[in-house]
């Protein structure tokens, strides 16, 4: 397809679809983009392979924000917020390794692990595993290496009840009817003259 560019000339575009294998929230099975790159400078699947991951990356930074809440508005200095965007990303690297776990139970696999949900009992049970757990219980953990710490993580994680920390996605939005009028009759006009002329003008006249 082809579309004005401005300039006088036409931009040629091309519209690759993406069916997708799980529907996103809102109930989409298909993706639709428009680009300009031209089929033999990169193939379809290849744009439809960055589009994803550019998707993941604007999702990760959704999820810093509302999860971890990376941007501290009383963090006035750059450095300030710099140094709280650091420490959120150090978190979200955390939360992504806690989320590899769910393997554990074979229930996540027909409903994920909400990461929300994992940000929230991290943030009210910390504080009391520290001072519930003694510090020297952790000790042999530093020692592990990254596939022993892993397996240790999912033998763990077999005590977790995941009924606490599962999404629950919502439904299609359904849809609404338009609650205003037709264009067609928006932009309908009559001519008052025909109106009078047609006689379907009455004036009322009442005595006061």
């Amino acid at each position: 397809m082809s579309i004005p560019d401005g300039a006088g000339g036409a931009m040629r575009l091309r519209r690759i679809e993406i069916e997708l294998d799980t529907p996103t929230d809102d109930g989409d099975t298909v993706i639709r983009l428009l680009t300009n790159v031209p089929a033999e400078r990169k193939r379809a699947t290849t744009l439809a392979r960055l589009y994803r991951t550019r998707w993941r990356i604007e999702c990760l930074f959704g999820r810093l924000e509302s999860v971890l809440e990376s941007e501290v508005r009383s963090l006035g200095s750059p450095r300030g917020a710099l140094l709280g965007f650091c420490v959120a990303l150090a978190a979200y690297d955390v939360l992504a390794h806690l989320q590899a776990v769910q393997t554990a139970h074979p229930v996540c696999e027909q409903k994920p692990i909400s990461s929300f949900y994992i940000a929230a009992e991290l943030r009210e049970d910390y504080g009391g595993m520290k001072v519930a757990v003694p510090e020297e219980v952790w000790v042999p953990h530093e020692r592990q290496t990254s596939k022993q710490l892993a397996r240790t993580l999912v033998k763990m994680a077999t005590h977790v009840d995941p009924a606490m920390l599962l999404k629950h996605p919502r439904g299609p939005k359904p849809r609404k009817k338009n609650g205003y009028a037709p264009g067609s009759e928006v932009r309908r006009q009559v001519a008052t003259s025909r109106i009078l002329a047609a006689g379907t003008v009455y004036c009322v006249k009442q005595e006061v």
